[in-house]
């Protein structure tokens, strides 16, 4: 029959001795069978930090320990190879240290009686059966009444309390027997059974609680694993979505792939894999041709070109316009009409600008504006102090519009061929006007 592996809490008896320093020197536990379990030597030498700074206390306790039961602590643990056990030094301290103390000055007196008094250890171990494996924690080393094993002292120790209670006992593996046959099991005496019953109820509370907290680990890992299969799915959308290089993308899904992650961890992953690919290929990027901000064509150069020559100010839209400079008026006028002998006529074969530009029109748009430039110079200069005087009316209507000319000339008279030129009135006189197209 296969053994078992379990795990056990349980008290055993300690031997000790006083020392001349008030301390005591203790031999904790050796190997051998102790209440029905074998502690190897082995296993009692692995333990052997288990033991360092473990605290003694006046009898045990099941539940919670108190600060009045405190009577020493327990150090320097070292491993006694002829008695195949770990040594310790016990001293006396907290509030009930004066009872270790008085108990180990009467009994330090050979005349003095040897009462059933001794210290129990009380410790956590695995086995194997019978067999204890391995020594999971020291819970405390406690002087008590009548310990499990006897009591058996390198040295007598101390009187009892009459206050201090009798150690339980834990049943011995082969004391707690299981009817196989049906019949019913042998009767155990009154305090026997009251004991085996608390343990049973303990040992039964115990597994309850077992198995509420492998229940609640169960839940906690089948809630885990439905988390970290959304996290795949949010890592799959992610990625789809990012549109990253596939070797970038591989590496950001072994990166997330089968753990659980938060969302802002991801996108951060994905926006510094983006950061990455645009440095790398940043070099290789490939300028289109730059913004078309307007379009002109050869009749707009040529005004500016005549504006130029004039000084007359460019239209706005040609400010940025490259042209060439005409030396004078004459040379436009070469250009345009071809008129070498200045005959007035227009000779296409000697023509050097093919445009839709006439010769007057690209002069008088240029006077305009020398014209409009000068008259916004003199009203900054205060030549128009008649715009305070008066009000500028725009025309509601293409009827003919009547005026009277202020301060000016009307009409130019003609004047024949060799004819004399006369001086001109200046006056005031009444003009009309019509629109035209």
């Amino acid at each position: 029959m296969p053994e078992t592996l379990i795990q056990s809490q349980h008290r055993l008896t300690l031997q000790a001795k006083p020392t001349q320093s008030g301390s005591f020197e203790i031999l904790a536990i050796t190997a051998g069978m102790g209440n029905g379990w074998n502690f190897t030597a082995e296993a009692l030498e692995a333990s052997l930090s288990l033991w360092d700074k473990t605290e003694c206390f006046v009898d045990h306790s099941w539940w919670n320990r108190s600060l009045r039961d405190l009577a020493g602590t327990l150090s320097e643990p070292t491993w006694d190879q002829d008695a195949q056990g770990i040594q310790l030094v016990l001293t006396p301290v907290g509030p009930s240290a004066a009872l270790l103390v008085e108990l180990a000055n009467q009994l330090l007196s050979e005349d003095a009686p040897e009462p059933n008094v001794g210290f129990s250890a009380d410790i956590m171990f695995t086995a194997n059966g019978k067999d204890i494996e391995t020594i999971l924690r020291v819970e405390s080393v406690d002087l008590v009444y009548n310990p499990a094993r006897g009591g058996a002292f390198l040295r007598a120790l101390n009187a009892v309390n009459p206050k201090l209670g009798k150690e339980f006992e834990m049943p011995k593996p082969e004391e707690i027997i299981t009817p196989t046959d049906g019949t019913q099991a042998p009767a155990a005496d009154p305090p026997a059974a009251a004991s085996l019953s608390d343990d049973a109820a303990a040992v039964r509370t115990l597994l309850g609680e077992q198995q509420r907290l492998d229940a609640l680990a169960a839940e906690a890992e089948e809630a885990r694993q439905v988390r970290a299969q959304m996290c795949g799915y949010l890592l799959d959308s992610a990625l789809s979505a990012a549109a990253l290089p596939a070797a970038v993308a591989s590496r950001v899904r072994v990166q997330f792939e089968n753990r659980v992650f938060d969302a802002p961890e991801l996108q951060t992953a994905i926006d510094d894999a983006r950061v990455m690919v645009s440095e790398l290929l940043s070099s290789q990027s490939v300028a289109g041709p730059g913004r078309l901000h307007s379009m002109f064509n050869e009749a707009d150069k040529l005004q500016a070109a005549v504006d130029d020559m004039l000084g007359a100010p460019r239209d706005e839209a040609h400010a940025a316009l490259e042209t060439a400079r005409l030396s004078g008026i004459k040379e436009l006028y070469l250009m345009l009409t071809g008129d070498r002998d200045f005959y007035g006529g227009y000779y296409p074969a000697h023509v050097q600008l093919a445009t839709t530009a006439d010769f007057t029109g690209l002069v008088k748009n240029a006077m305009n504006k020398i014209v409009v430039n000068t008259w916004d110079e003199l009203g900054r200069a205060g030549y128009d102090w008649w715009s305070r005087i008066v009000t500028v009316e725009h025309f509601q209507t293409l009827n003919t519009v009547t005026g009277t000319l202020v301060g000016t000339v009307g009409t130019l008279p003609s004047v024949s061929e060799g004819g004399e030129y006369t001086e001109l009135a200046v006056g005031d006189s009444p003009e009309t006007a019509d629109f035209t197209k």
